[in-house]
């Protein structure tokens, strides 16, 4: 937790002196760009991700190349690249076309490209990269049998000793704080592109498949919590108004929001969301700072429900 909290910090500096350009179109409905557009969102789940899995390969001092898959708008992987892999090859993926251009043109370095990719059919060699890290990219936005099929094409790409480090949401802080919903039905989803979001128990049921038997992807995996304490009152609150408005006391789903979510664009309701997020925080003073001093890691099961899990998972010396 000091060194995340120290990063934070620099993170954060670097964050408030930078001059983004005109962020780039579907911005809102891919859930990208978050740093242009809600930092407070994006310091208290995206940065702290990265930064863990930048900390991480210091630690480990991986050297050979490194993916990121849902680079998104590419400030996140550019910061790390410069902050923790210098030396480092690295390319972001991803599948919007737009936010891969704004990272081209923004964030392409040497050592750093940009690259447009299918999680479920990676145009890279078997054994390229000696690290993949996915932030809020993969997993949570399809369902378990496609989850798998995006694993297996990331164990392919992995070098012997390789490691895979990726973020997906805590379904009780996302999902269930919202409406519970145990059949995935799409009127009752929290955020409509994350069809299929994990409790700790479930997610380290389906993450148990891939170190043994015929689907032997990866030798060891692990599951850590990662939550922000100083954002969750916001987070909560905001969920709450966003909760009444929708569904009203009855519980059932109000004409008018059903029609919303069926013929307004999907960015509309992303940006309602955080101007909702950005009047709590205001009025609740909570400030950026106090987000960014606030990462807390939660390794085991102790009765805290963090935002979010960070999966690291690693292939064996002669691949999984």
């Amino acid at each position: 937790d000091a060194d995340l909290n120290t990063e934070m910090e620099a993170y954060l500096h670097a964050l408030e002196e930078c001059r983004f350009g005109r962020s780039p179109r579907g911005v809102f409905s891919s859930g990208a760009g978050n740093e242009m557009y809600s930092p407070a969102a994006h310091l208290a789940f995206n940065a702290p991700a990265y930064l863990f899995a930048g900390l991480l390969i210091r630690r480990e001092q991986i050297s050979g190349d490194l993916l990121d898959l849902g680079c998104g708008s590419g400030y996140d992987i550019s910061y790390l690249k410069q902050k923790f892999v210098p030396k480092v090859r690295v390319t972001g993926s991803d599948r919007s076309l737009p936010q891969l251009d704004y990272a081209a043109r923004h964030y392409a370095q040497r050592g750093l490209i940009f690259g447009c990719g299918d999680n479920l059919h990676l145009p890279f060699k078997g054994e390229s990269f000696s690290a993949v890290i996915a932030i809020f990219s993969i997993l949570h936005n399809t369902d378990p049998p496609r989850a798998l099929d995006c694993l297996k094409e990331i164990s392919r790409i992995l070098k012997p000793n390789g490691c895979l480090i990726f973020s997906t949401p805590n379904r009780e802080v996302f999902q269930n704080l919202y409406h519970e919903n145990p059949k995935n039905d799409p009127q009752f989803r929290f955020i409509s592109r994350f069809p299929h979001v994990y409790t700790r128990e479930a997610l380290e049921a389906f993450l148990m498949g891939l170190t043994r038997g015929d689907v032997k992807l990866f030798e060891t995996v692990s599951v850590t919590g990662l939550a922000n304490t100083g954002f969750r009152p916001a987070w909560e609150a905001t969920v709450a108004l966003m909760r009444k408005a929708r569904f009203g006391r009855s519980g059932g789903v109000s004409l008018l929001s059903s029609l919303s979510r069926r013929f307004l664009p999907t960015g509309l309701g992303a940006w309602y969301f955080y101007m909702v997020l950005k009047n709590v925080l205001k009025r609740s003073g909570i400030s950026l700072a106090d987000i960014a001093r606030s990462p807390r890691t939660y390794p085991e099961k102790d009765g805290i429900q963090p935002d979010q899990f960070i999966v690291v998972a690693r292939k064996g010396k002669h691949g999984a």
